[in-house]
């Protein structure tokens, strides 16, 4: 089979894409420590990293224009060399594959303790890898369009589930606000600054992107990102309590057990599958069409060959030997926060250099890889 060729999308589905696969970042991977650190604050948390959003959006608006909507790695090495070109690829490439390997690690883990507990762990990782890859090679087209129709079935379970828990809430639980004061909102904030900073997946597919990228569109996105993930977390508070959501793993997957209609429909987390899996699927396989994008294999094989290096290496990662307690740990206290702070560093170091960059950047036709 060979890789598909088309190449442009709209921006239309650039967000939609953009709202499943950090969305699902925001709806799931950071509630856990956000709660853990903010307790029942954590929805200040969410509401002060969406307006530190805005001065982020201006970043990589100012990126895009100097850029012209060119393909960044082509952009950098015009401004400043083949060498540098080559370490923010390599750079980038290590987080990409950083976070396909959080994303499948968290989806192997729950698949694991939800529904497949006698499966295999090394079963469902191949299955799961493969199917991404095979979503890469149909193209980035072709997954918009999936995209499209897979995004409307999990806003409306979300909505769904919030409105059949709403016999389960007590709103008086978020009060008292600053119970312990402003320091835990601050430490909150890296969590969803770390998804929020994932809008930068635009700038690497904006050479893809049909039409002009606009603060509005970017904007939106963020917004609706906020609300992605305000309400899993307040509907853990409202429901659980601020004690009980602290020490859940996957505090809306367990909102999704205590959901039914009435006394004959009951246990519709499976609901909760379709919902996780589909966002996981979107996200790493847009992992695996963004290494394309920026290694710029020059043939199918090479193209082949960058799809396989990272679905191994992420294999490797995700069966390593590591207790799920430590690795919750290190995903709190170290990997969620050094991901917020690399991806910042990065988009400064390339603002600083298209701003030292003397004139325009010299504009290319927009080609698909």
């Amino acid at each position: 089979m060979k890789l598909n060729q088309n190449g442009s999308i709209s921006i239309f589905h650039v967000t939609l894409l953009i709202i499943t696969a950090v969305g699902l970042k925001m709806h799931v991977i950071i509630i856990s420590p956000l709660l853990y650190t903010a307790g029942r604050d954590s929805w200040l948390s969410l509401i002060l990293a969406f307006l530190l959003s805005f001065l982020w959006i201006g970043l990589l608006i100012y990126i895009y224009k100097k850029s012209q909507g060119n393909h960044l790695m082509k952009v950098i090495e015009n401004c400043a060399g083949k060498p540098i070109r080559i370490i923010f690829s390599i750079l980038l490439s290590i987080y990409l594959i950083g976070v396909g390997i959080i994303t499948t690690r968290e989806t192997l883990t729950w698949t694991n303790v939800s529904y497949l507990r006698y499966t295999p762990l090394i079963i469902i990782v191949i299955v799961f890898l493969s199917l991404c890859v095979f979503g890469a090679v149909t193209g980035i087209r072709s997954i918009a369009i999936l995209n499209f129709f897979i995004l409307s079935i999990v806003i409306l379970l979300g909505i769904f589930v919030s409105l059949t828990n709403m016999k389960h809430k007590d709103f008086s639980l978020l009060t008292p606000v600053l119970e312990h004061g402003f320091q835990p909102v601050i430490k909150g904030m890296v969590y969803p600054v770390s998804a929020m900073v994932e809008l930068f997946i635009i700038i690497l597919l904006q050479h893809k992107i049909q039409g002009k990228v606009k603060y509005k569109h970017l904007f939106i996105n963020s917004l609706f990102l906020l609300w992605l993930s305000l309400g899993p977390t307040i509907g853990a508070i409202v429901e659980f309590g601020p004690i009980e959501a602290k020490n859940q793993r996957f505090s809306a997957y367990e909102q999704w057990g205590i959901a039914s209609l009435g006394r004959f429909a009951e246990h519709l987390d499976f609901l909760s599958i379709y919902q996780w899996l589909s966002g996981a699927f979107i996200r790493v396989t847009l992992i695996f069409i963004l290494a394309i994008e920026l290694l710029q294999p020059k043939n199918n094989k090479m193209k082949y060959l960058t799809l396989s290096l990272f679905s191994i290496i992420i294999f490797i990662f995700v069966l390593f030997p590591l207790s799920d307690i430590y690795y919750y740990q290190l995903l709190r206290e170290y990997i969620l926060p050094f991901t917020s702070y690399f991806l910042f560093a990065i988009v400064l170091l390339i603002c600083l250099i298209l701003f030292m960059k003397k004139g325009s950047v010299k504009h290319h036709e927009k080609t698909s890889l």
